[in-house]
């Protein structure tokens, strides 16, 4: 099954919850997510059919992206991850855990080849 960013996005809203101002922005924010893992990647992934093995890093790089951006205008905001909930105090963890997650994510993906390397190769 190929995902979208808007399946991205519902995924971000359904595990985080975020003011309106970042829900309203989510696919966009899933956009850049999936340009930076097609970027560290070198893999061409569609915003349309966006391949099960680039999901787990393009949404947690769209959740870290939001988050920033939230702490970034200094909005207050309460997290849900399924059944449990954190308040401001603990957003700092989660999102070094997010960090951590992505970093993970792309290392397990692998870091593509410049375009020099692959033409000359």
């Amino acid at each position: 099954m190929s995902l979208n960013l808007g399946s991205i996005a519902v995924k971000v809203l359904e595990n985080y919850d975020f003011n309106n101002k970042i829900s309203g922005n989510m696919i966009s924010i899933a956009n850049r997510a999936r340009l930076s893992v097609e970027n560290w990647t070198k893999a061409t992934i569609g915003s349309t059919s966006i391949d099960e093995k680039y999901e787990p890093v393009i949404v947690a790089q769209t959740a870290l992206m939001s988050f920033t951006g939230e702490q970034t205008e200094g909005t207050d905001k309460n997290v849900r991850l399924g059944e449990f909930s954190v308040t401001q105090s603990t957003n700092n963890s989660i999102v070094m855990q997010l960090k951590k997650d992505v970093k993970d994510e792309l290392k397990s993906l692998g870091r593509g080849a410049p375009a020099t390397q692959t033409f000359f190769s």
